[in-house]
Protein backbone atom coordinates (compact mmCIF):
# COMPACT_ATOMS: atom_id res chain seq x y z
CA UNK A 1 0.00 0.00 0.00
CA UNK A 2 2.83 2.41 0.83
CA UNK A 3 4.25 1.88 -2.65
CA UNK A 4 0.85 2.73 -4.14
CA UNK A 5 0.64 5.98 -2.17
CA UNK A 6 4.06 7.04 -3.48
CA UNK A 7 2.86 6.85 -7.09
CA UNK A 8 1.65 9.97 -8.94
CA UNK A 9 -2.09 10.60 -8.70
CA UNK A 10 -2.60 9.53 -12.32
CA UNK A 11 -1.10 6.11 -11.54
CA UNK A 12 -3.03 5.69 -8.26
CA UNK A 13 -6.45 6.42 -9.76
CA UNK A 14 -7.15 3.03 -11.24
CA UNK A 15 -10.30 0.99 -11.65
CA UNK A 16 -10.73 -1.16 -8.56
CA UNK A 17 -14.09 -2.80 -7.96
CA UNK A 18 -14.45 -5.46 -5.29
CA UNK A 19 -17.46 -7.64 -4.56
CA UNK A 20 -17.45 -10.78 -2.40
CA UNK A 21 -20.22 -12.98 -1.06
CA UNK A 22 -19.64 -11.58 2.43
CA UNK A 23 -20.85 -8.12 1.36
CA UNK A 24 -24.28 -9.03 0.02
CA UNK A 25 -27.24 -11.26 0.71
CA UNK A 26 -29.26 -11.49 -2.50
CA UNK A 27 -32.38 -13.56 -3.13
CA UNK A 28 -33.48 -15.24 -6.35
CA UNK A 29 -35.85 -12.45 -7.41
CA UNK A 30 -33.57 -9.56 -6.45
CA UNK A 31 -32.45 -8.88 -10.03
CA UNK A 32 -35.99 -8.15 -11.18
CA UNK A 33 -36.63 -6.12 -8.02
CA UNK A 34 -33.45 -4.15 -8.69
CA UNK A 35 -34.66 -3.35 -12.22
CA UNK A 36 -37.78 -1.79 -10.71
CA UNK A 37 -35.76 0.16 -8.17
CA UNK A 38 -33.18 1.42 -10.68
CA UNK A 39 -35.77 3.71 -12.22
CA UNK A 40 -35.36 5.94 -9.20
CA UNK A 41 -31.56 5.99 -8.87
CA UNK A 42 -31.25 9.35 -10.58
CA UNK A 43 -28.24 11.64 -10.64
CA UNK A 44 -29.91 14.57 -8.89
CA UNK A 45 -29.75 14.89 -5.14
CA UNK A 46 -33.35 14.89 -3.96
CA UNK A 47 -35.64 13.85 -1.17
CA UNK A 48 -36.36 10.15 -0.67
CA UNK A 49 -40.10 10.53 -1.23
CA UNK A 50 -39.58 12.23 -4.61
CA UNK A 51 -36.82 9.80 -5.56
CA UNK A 52 -38.97 6.77 -4.89
CA UNK A 53 -42.21 8.06 -6.44
CA UNK A 54 -41.72 10.73 -9.10
CA UNK A 55 -44.66 11.72 -11.25
CA UNK A 56 -44.60 10.50 -14.84
CA UNK A 57 -45.34 13.11 -17.45
CA UNK A 58 -44.99 16.86 -17.95
CA UNK A 59 -42.16 18.78 -16.34
CA UNK A 60 -41.96 16.16 -13.57
CA UNK A 61 -40.20 13.85 -16.03
CA UNK A 62 -36.85 15.24 -14.83
CA UNK A 63 -37.12 18.47 -16.83
CA UNK A 64 -36.19 16.72 -20.05
CA UNK A 65 -38.74 18.69 -22.04
CA UNK A 66 -38.05 22.08 -20.50
CA UNK A 67 -36.89 23.24 -23.94
CA UNK A 68 -39.98 21.80 -25.62
CA UNK A 69 -43.00 23.47 -24.00
CA UNK A 70 -45.14 22.57 -27.00
CA UNK A 71 -44.87 18.87 -26.10
CA UNK A 72 -47.31 17.73 -23.41
CA UNK A 73 -46.01 14.51 -21.94
CA UNK A 74 -49.16 14.20 -19.87
CA UNK A 75 -50.98 13.24 -23.06
CA UNK A 76 -48.47 10.57 -24.03
CA UNK A 77 -49.32 6.99 -23.13
CA UNK A 78 -46.33 5.65 -21.18
CA UNK A 79 -48.24 2.68 -19.76
CA UNK A 80 -45.84 0.11 -21.23
CA UNK A 81 -42.67 2.16 -20.65
CA UNK A 82 -39.84 1.08 -18.37
CA UNK A 83 -40.27 4.01 -15.99
CA UNK A 84 -44.05 3.65 -15.78
CA UNK A 85 -43.94 -0.07 -15.00
CA UNK A 86 -41.27 0.51 -12.37
CA UNK A 87 -43.28 3.36 -10.85
CA UNK A 88 -46.15 0.97 -10.25
CA UNK A 89 -43.97 -1.78 -8.80
CA UNK A 90 -41.53 0.21 -6.65
CA UNK A 91 -44.01 0.97 -3.81
CA UNK A 92 -44.41 -2.78 -3.24
CA UNK A 93 -40.69 -3.28 -2.58
CA UNK A 94 -40.12 -3.73 1.15
CA UNK A 95 -37.80 -1.39 3.02
CA UNK A 96 -35.50 -4.34 3.76
CA UNK A 97 -35.27 -5.19 0.06
CA UNK A 98 -34.62 -1.55 -0.88
CA UNK A 99 -31.81 -1.29 1.64
CA UNK A 100 -30.25 -4.63 0.72
CA UNK A 101 -30.33 -3.93 -3.04
CA UNK A 102 -28.88 -0.43 -2.63
CA UNK A 103 -26.19 -1.98 -0.43
CA UNK A 104 -25.43 -4.47 -3.22
CA UNK A 105 -25.34 -1.76 -5.89
CA UNK A 106 -22.75 0.22 -3.93
CA UNK A 107 -20.50 -2.80 -3.36
CA UNK A 108 -20.88 -3.89 -7.00
CA UNK A 109 -19.83 -0.48 -8.36
CA UNK A 110 -23.24 0.03 -9.98
CA UNK A 111 -23.91 3.10 -7.85
CA UNK A 112 -22.05 5.70 -5.84
CA UNK A 113 -22.74 7.89 -2.83
CA UNK A 114 -23.09 11.58 -3.59
CA UNK A 115 -22.52 14.04 -0.76
CA UNK A 116 -23.72 17.63 -0.91
CA UNK A 117 -21.40 19.90 1.06
CA UNK A 118 -22.92 23.26 1.91
CA UNK A 119 -20.24 24.65 4.24
CA UNK A 120 -16.57 24.05 4.92
CA UNK A 121 -17.11 22.77 8.47
CA UNK A 122 -19.86 20.30 7.54
CA UNK A 123 -19.22 16.75 8.74
CA UNK A 124 -20.10 14.15 6.10
CA UNK A 125 -21.75 10.87 7.04
CA UNK A 126 -19.19 8.04 7.14
CA UNK A 127 -19.43 5.43 4.37
CA UNK A 128 -19.50 2.59 6.90
CA UNK A 129 -22.48 4.20 8.65
CA UNK A 130 -24.33 4.50 5.32
CA UNK A 131 -23.69 0.84 4.52
CA UNK A 132 -24.83 -0.17 8.00
CA UNK A 133 -28.10 1.74 7.64
CA UNK A 134 -28.82 0.14 4.26
CA UNK A 135 -27.95 -3.36 5.42
CA UNK A 136 -29.97 -3.26 8.63
CA UNK A 137 -32.86 -0.88 7.92
CA UNK A 138 -36.29 -2.06 9.04
CA UNK A 139 -38.22 1.21 8.92
CA UNK A 140 -38.88 3.51 5.96
CA UNK A 141 -37.95 6.52 8.10
CA UNK A 142 -34.35 5.28 8.27
CA UNK A 143 -34.07 5.59 4.49
CA UNK A 144 -35.90 8.92 4.48
CA UNK A 145 -33.40 10.29 7.02
CA UNK A 146 -30.44 8.84 5.08
CA UNK A 147 -31.57 10.43 1.81
CA UNK A 148 -31.79 13.71 3.66
CA UNK A 149 -27.98 13.64 3.91
CA UNK A 150 -26.79 11.77 0.80
CA UNK A 151 -27.97 10.56 -2.58
CA UNK A 152 -27.28 7.15 -4.08
CA UNK A 153 -26.72 7.50 -7.83
CA UNK A 154 -26.20 5.18 -10.75
CA UNK A 155 -22.58 5.08 -11.87
CA UNK A 156 -23.59 4.96 -15.55
CA UNK A 157 -26.24 6.78 -17.65
CA UNK A 158 -28.22 3.52 -17.95
CA UNK A 159 -31.44 4.96 -16.54
CA UNK A 160 -31.47 7.92 -18.91
CA UNK A 161 -30.74 5.80 -21.96
CA UNK A 162 -33.73 3.61 -21.09
CA UNK A 163 -35.92 6.64 -20.41
CA UNK A 164 -34.82 8.26 -23.68
CA UNK A 165 -35.64 5.08 -25.59
CA UNK A 166 -39.13 5.03 -24.11
CA UNK A 167 -39.77 8.64 -25.12
CA UNK A 168 -38.40 8.16 -28.64
CA UNK A 169 -40.75 5.21 -29.08
CA UNK A 170 -43.73 7.40 -28.15
CA UNK A 171 -42.98 10.58 -30.10
CA UNK A 172 -42.26 11.36 -33.73
CA UNK A 173 -38.88 13.00 -33.03
CA UNK A 174 -35.22 12.19 -33.61
CA UNK A 175 -32.43 11.73 -31.09
CA UNK A 176 -30.97 15.19 -31.75
CA UNK A 177 -34.21 16.88 -30.77
CA UNK A 178 -34.48 14.73 -27.66
CA UNK A 179 -30.96 15.62 -26.53
CA UNK A 180 -31.55 19.34 -27.07
CA UNK A 181 -33.62 19.24 -23.87
CA UNK A 182 -32.24 18.33 -20.46
CA UNK A 183 -31.59 14.65 -21.16
CA UNK A 184 -28.04 14.91 -22.53
CA UNK A 185 -26.95 17.29 -19.77
CA UNK A 186 -28.13 14.88 -17.07
CA UNK A 187 -26.43 11.95 -18.80
CA UNK A 188 -23.20 13.95 -19.12
CA UNK A 189 -23.01 14.82 -15.43
CA UNK A 190 -23.81 11.24 -14.48
CA UNK A 191 -21.17 9.87 -16.87
CA UNK A 192 -18.44 12.24 -15.71
CA UNK A 193 -19.15 11.59 -12.03
CA UNK A 194 -19.31 7.83 -12.56
CA UNK A 195 -16.16 7.72 -14.69
CA UNK A 196 -14.22 9.70 -12.09
CA UNK A 197 -15.35 7.60 -9.15
CA UNK A 198 -14.73 4.35 -11.04
CA UNK A 199 -11.05 5.31 -11.27
CA UNK A 200 -10.55 5.55 -7.53
CA UNK A 201 -9.06 2.81 -5.36
CA UNK A 202 -11.95 2.93 -2.89
CA UNK A 203 -14.29 -0.07 -2.81
CA UNK A 204 -17.34 2.16 -2.29
CA UNK A 205 -17.40 5.05 -4.74
CA UNK A 206 -18.22 8.53 -3.48
CA UNK A 207 -18.39 12.02 -4.96
CA UNK A 208 -19.07 15.46 -3.54
CA UNK A 209 -21.15 18.32 -4.90
CA UNK A 210 -20.26 21.73 -3.47
CA UNK A 211 -22.96 24.30 -2.82
CA UNK A 212 -21.73 27.01 -0.45
CA UNK A 213 -24.24 29.90 -0.35
CA UNK A 214 -21.59 32.54 -1.07
CA UNK A 215 -20.08 30.66 -4.02
CA UNK A 216 -22.74 28.52 -5.67
CA UNK A 217 -22.95 24.96 -6.92
CA UNK A 218 -20.09 23.03 -8.51
CA UNK A 219 -20.97 19.56 -9.77
CA UNK A 220 -17.95 17.54 -8.66
CA UNK A 221 -15.23 18.08 -6.08
CA UNK A 222 -12.63 15.36 -5.58
CA UNK A 223 -10.27 16.47 -2.82
CA UNK A 224 -8.05 13.40 -3.10
CA UNK A 225 -7.46 13.84 -6.82
CA UNK A 226 -7.47 17.64 -6.59
CA UNK A 227 -10.27 18.26 -9.09
CA UNK A 228 -13.11 20.77 -9.39
CA UNK A 229 -15.41 20.11 -12.35
CA UNK A 230 -18.55 21.66 -13.81
CA UNK A 231 -20.35 19.75 -16.57
CA UNK A 232 -22.23 21.50 -19.34
CA UNK A 233 -22.95 20.66 -22.98
CA UNK A 234 -23.54 24.29 -23.94
CA UNK A 235 -21.43 27.08 -25.42
CA UNK A 236 -23.66 29.78 -23.92
CA UNK A 237 -21.14 32.45 -22.92
CA UNK A 238 -23.09 33.79 -19.94
CA UNK A 239 -23.70 30.32 -18.51
CA UNK A 240 -20.08 29.27 -18.91
CA UNK A 241 -18.85 32.53 -17.38
CA UNK A 242 -21.03 31.92 -14.32
CA UNK A 243 -19.87 28.31 -13.95
CA UNK A 244 -16.20 29.28 -14.31
CA UNK A 245 -16.68 31.97 -11.68
CA UNK A 246 -17.93 29.34 -9.23
CA UNK A 247 -15.00 27.04 -9.99
CA UNK A 248 -12.53 29.86 -9.36
CA UNK A 249 -14.31 30.83 -6.14
CA UNK A 250 -13.67 27.59 -4.25
CA UNK A 251 -10.48 26.90 -2.25
CA UNK A 252 -8.67 29.90 -3.69
CA UNK A 253 -5.42 29.12 -1.89
CA UNK A 254 -5.31 25.51 -3.06
CA UNK A 255 -3.84 24.40 -6.38
CA UNK A 256 -6.50 22.26 -8.10
CA UNK A 257 -7.37 21.05 -11.58
CA UNK A 258 -10.27 23.38 -12.42
CA UNK A 259 -12.38 22.23 -15.38
CA UNK A 260 -15.59 23.32 -17.09
CA UNK A 261 -16.92 21.32 -20.03
CA UNK A 262 -18.41 23.08 -23.06
CA UNK A 263 -20.35 22.31 -26.21
CA UNK A 264 -17.27 22.74 -28.41
CA UNK A 265 -15.16 25.71 -27.34
CA UNK A 266 -11.76 25.05 -25.80
CA UNK A 267 -9.25 27.17 -23.92
CA UNK A 268 -7.42 27.97 -20.70
CA UNK A 269 -7.65 31.37 -19.03
CA UNK A 270 -4.81 30.76 -16.60
CA UNK A 271 -7.10 29.33 -13.94
CA UNK A 272 -9.86 27.21 -15.50
CA UNK A 273 -9.69 24.71 -18.38
CA UNK A 274 -12.54 24.85 -20.92
CA UNK A 275 -12.86 21.44 -22.58
CA UNK A 276 -15.51 20.17 -25.06
CA UNK A 277 -17.56 17.58 -23.23
CA UNK A 278 -16.77 14.61 -25.57
CA UNK A 279 -13.06 15.30 -25.09
CA UNK A 280 -13.48 15.63 -21.33
CA UNK A 281 -15.14 12.21 -21.17
CA UNK A 282 -12.25 10.71 -23.12
CA UNK A 283 -9.64 12.44 -20.94
CA UNK A 284 -11.25 10.97 -17.82
CA UNK A 285 -11.38 7.50 -19.36
CA UNK A 286 -7.71 7.63 -20.36
CA UNK A 287 -6.52 9.42 -17.21
CA UNK A 288 -5.12 12.35 -19.20
CA UNK A 289 -7.18 14.78 -17.13
CA UNK A 290 -4.73 14.32 -14.25
CA UNK A 291 -1.94 15.78 -16.41
CA UNK A 292 -3.64 19.18 -16.61
CA UNK A 293 -1.87 21.96 -14.68
CA UNK A 294 -3.25 22.87 -11.26
CA UNK A 295 -4.07 26.45 -10.41
CA UNK A 296 -5.22 28.48 -7.44
CA UNK A 297 -8.56 30.26 -7.50
CA UNK A 298 -9.17 33.96 -7.92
Amino acid sequence: MSEMLNLPVKERLIENRLLTHSHVNLKADDLTTMADLIAYRVSDACRYTKTMAPKVGGVELFGIWSNHPEVDLEKIDLSDAFIYISKDKAPDISVQDKGRILHFMLWAGLANIEYRKTENTQQLLDVSDILGILKNCTDEKQLVDLFGEVSICLATPLFYTRLGEDILNKLNIDIEELCSGGLLGKMLELYVRGALTLRTTKNIMTSTKLDYPETGEVDIYDSRAGLLCETTKSDDEAAIKEKVSRIKGYFKETALIRVCSTGGSEGFDGTCHLIPYPKLCCMIDTGDIWSLPRTKGV
